[in-house]
């Protein structure tokens, strides 16, 4: 058999672009998180539920609204035409 020879291609790294949903859905996660530490170490379950029940349905919401966004612009960077 042949050596097989692979030229080397020297490409350059492909930029990061971050777009401001990325930041939001980060800031929004922590924000969520400390929200809800801080609501359910103070007081009971049925406490912590009836205030964050409201909130669940618009947070989940936010987060896949985010996280669809985020997702399209990270790896759209990858497809070429």
């Amino acid at each position: 058999m042949a050596n097989l020879v692979v030229p080397r291609v020297n490409s350059p790294a492909p930029q990061t672009q971050h777009t401001p949903c990325q930041g939001l859905l980060g800031g929004f996660a922590l924000l969520n998180f400390f929200m809800t530490y801080m609501l359910y170490s103070g007081g009971t379950l049925i406490g912590f539920l009836s205030y964050y029940a409201p909130l669940a349905q618009n947070n989940a919401r936010i987060y896949y609204s985010l996280s669809v966004v985020s997702v399209i612009a990270s790896t759209s960077r990858w497809v070429t035409a």
